[in-house]
């Protein structure tokens, strides 16, 4: 349903949000129809229990986690340290053979799907060049892919927390999220950033 509302245009914060207001409104139309159609006391208290039912569906499926409604980010001034971190666009600090990094690909190529003028560069915090063919197989040269020059620099400015998404403008300080709170505020930060 959020593809749905992302395709009509919405931010992801609205498209996020929105199939969990629908839900609600869905729950308490089935249960004041079914309230007001019957005469049994009993159908009459199972129709107020089932408001919560549509909710409490979509969200098994599709869960609310932490960083979907808040933007958790925190900003760093850039450094001689940080100076392979150039341009303007996302930098995600990755590390070698993670699975959660290699997740954020998929996601980040349906956003540059909708969002052209994104830019989305991978970095790893390695030396060794092997490393780099864990992430080449989902990536298929779709965002540019590197070892990180300083890999002890990117590191820390991870915080050991991979992957890490770094918007970068030479201009600014850097914004950076954690993966559990790059959610749909977060995603529309870095969207108005390329626009």
């Amino acid at each position: 349903m959020e593809s749905f509302f992302l395709n009509l245009g919405l931010s992801y914060t609205w498209s996020k949000a929105l199939p969990y207001i629908l839900m609600i409104i869905l729950g308490l139309l089935i249960g004041i129809y079914l309230f007001r159609k019957t005469k049994s006391k009993t159908i009459k208290i199972i129709s107020v229990l089932l408001i919560g039912v549509p909710f409490g569906a979509y969200f098994a499926v599709n869960p609310i986690y932490q960083g979907d409604f808040s933007n958790e980010s925190r900003t760093v001034e850039h450094s001689p340290a940080t100076s392979e971190l150039t341009g303007k666009k996302l930098v995600v600090i990755s590390l070698p053979g993670c699975g959660y990094c290699k997740e954020s690909v998929e996601r980040l190529k349906e956003v540059k799907k909708l969002h052209d003028k994104l830019e989305v560069e991978y970095v790893v915090t390695s030396t060794d060049s092997m490393t780099l063919e864990f992430y080449k197989e989902v990536i298929k040269g779709e965002f540019p892919l590197r070892l990180a020059e300083n890999p002890d620099e990117m590191t820390k400015l991870a915080q050991g927390r991979y992957p890490s998404f770094v918007l970068v403008n030479e201009k600014e300080p850097m914004t950076i999220w954690v993966n559990n709170t790059f959610g749909a505020m977060a995603m529309d930060e870095v969207v108005n950033h390329f626009r």
